[in-house]
């Protein structure tokens, strides 16, 4: 399993927590947490662009892991179907624009 897989793994594992403690975890809003999460991320992201590389690899590994539990939210509250049909979709459209 690579390492994307094992994160995706982890995250579903987050979320399926926030869920189980729903009563407790009252900063969780669902996907909607992960939506301005998401936007932060990038925004710090952003800001490390021309400073330290790995300043800018910890905050775009910040970006994926929002991403991905962003989607694990969606898919908990059945928003998308699954993240492989996502990133199927994903992988369709791009390989169509590229070999076009």
């Amino acid at each position: 399993m690579n390492a994307f897989h094992k994160l995706n793994d982890l995250s579903e594992k987050r979320i399926e927590y926030f869920l189980s403690k729903w009563d407790e975890m009252t900063w969780y809003q669902g996907s909607k947490t992960y939506w301005e999460y998401l936007e932060k991320e990038i925004q710090e992201a952003k800001n490390e662009i021309n400073t330290n590389k790995v300043y800018l690899e910890d905050e775009l590994w910040d970006v994926l892991w929002d991403y991905l539990c962003l989607l694990n939210s969606l898919k908990k509250e059945w928003k998308i179907d699954s993240i492989e049909k996502v990133l199927q979709r994903a992988l369709t459209k791009y390989s169509w624009r590229i070999n076009s």
